[in-house]
């Protein structure tokens, strides 16, 4: 529920709820800070007002469409998978 969080190895599989009144800024690491394995899926869901943005780590790539990396409404949710190392896919309600 805060403003901001780094992913760690611990949120693999899980359902985030994200629900702040403000943006909430996630954080994917490089694969060298925590090494990720293949096909690792994380769950986002905007709950709160503030919209959920997903920002690529140092040396980190996040495709989506149109390059959208945030949720576009409350009640959005986003699936953000782990395609490659340091490569990761991100889909769902999301808006630029």
């Amino acid at each position: 529920s805060g403003t901001t969080k780094t992913l760690a190895l611990t949120d693999a599989g899980t359902f985030q709820n994200c629900s702040n009144g403000s943006t909430q800024t996630i954080t994917v690491p490089p694969q060298a800070d925590v090494v990720w394995l293949d096909e690792t899926e994380i769950d986002f869901a905007q709950m709160g007002v503030g919209q959920v943005v997903i920002a690529p780590g140092a040396g980190v790539t996040i495709n989506s469409a149109f390059g959208a990396l945030k949720t576009a409404v409350i009640y959005a949710g986003m699936p953000l998978r782990r395609t490659a190392s340091n490569t990761w896919l991100l889909v769902g309600n999301l808006t630029a």
